[in-house]
């Protein structure tokens, strides 16, 4: 629909302009200057896809429309585009996900774009958000330069010798927990996700001394065959439990050259 076309249009246009701070909840954000001038390099917008309508699209399954937009985006790559941008107007909501079979469109998306086309899904809802316009478009421009360069935004100053590590659990059909962990560079490039069940401890989520340090082993080795060059200093670790006495302990012991070991417990929605 030409309509929807033009808002979308209208708001990428934002990505050229210099934003200003308007609202009193803007303090902590910096002025957007403009994509050249903040990324030293050009922004241009290419439309070129025909409209179609609204009606024909909603009688689409998730993937025949991913299949849909698939296609539009392989036209749009024979012409050289470094991302592709994915507008979502309200009218097609209904089949960004279905609960039935869990199919969800962004994932599929991605999975049949992987490692061929660069997307930017971006939904009406967010265009309209309370959030300032400041903000939205510094989200949305930082999102679009980190993914076609391919490295992630950092600060300025970053500890090369820190890593994060976060660990999870979920529950199988056995009822046995699983604990699920990822270790992140300083740079915030996950290196690997683990999956390892925690058979010593089917009905809490928490790990044994044995498991903890064999989880912290194998989270280092992880790290070092990464970086064989790095020394790791400092070892950041994250859960939404609390950190038993045996966990702690299984965990420093696999850290023991580590200089310095935080763990911390996230907790949502605390009161205090």
């Amino acid at each position: 629909v030409q309509e929807y076309k033009q808002k979308l249009l209208s708001y990428l246009e934002n990505l050229s302009k210099h934003i200003k701070q308007l609202d009193e909840k803007d303090k902590v954000i910096p002025e957007y200057l403009g994509f050249k001038n903040i990324f030293n390099c050009e922004i241009e917008i290419i439309d070129e896809l025909p409209c179609f309508s609204i009606h024909q699209l909603r009688k689409l399954s998730i993937e025949d429309y991913v299949n849909f937009c698939v296609r539009g985006i392989q036209k749009l790559c024979q012409k050289g585009t470094d991302i592709n941008i994915v507008y979502f107007p309200d009218e097609l909501t209904g089949i960004s996900k279905d609960i039935k079979t869990g199919t969800d469109f962004h994932d599929l998306l991605k999975c049949k774009c992987a490692n061929k086309y660069i997307t930017q899904v971006i939904h009406a809802s967010s265009i309209r958000s309370s959030d300032s316009l400041l903000k939205k478009i510094w989200n949305l421009a930082i999102a679009l330069y980190t993914k076609v360069v391919n490295i992630p935004w950092v600060p300025y100053a970053v500890s090369t010798d820190t890593a994060f590590v976060g660990i999870g659990y979920g529950i199988n059909s056995n009822g046995v927990t699983v604990g699920c962990s990822q270790i992140f560079d300083s740079f915030g490039r996950g290196l690997e996700l683990m999956l390892k069940e925690v058979s010593a401890n089917s009905e809490n989520p928490f790990l044994t001394h044995d498991e903890a340090f064999e989880i912290g082993n194998s989270l280092k080795d992880l790290y070092y065959r990464a970086y064989t060059t790095n020394v790791l200093k400092n070892i950041v670790i994250h859960k939404t439990t609390e950190f038993k006495k045996r966990e702690i302990e299984g965990l420093v012991k696999s850290f023991s050259n580590v200089e310095n070991i935080d763990l911390l417990q996230i907790v949502g929605n605390c009161s205090i």
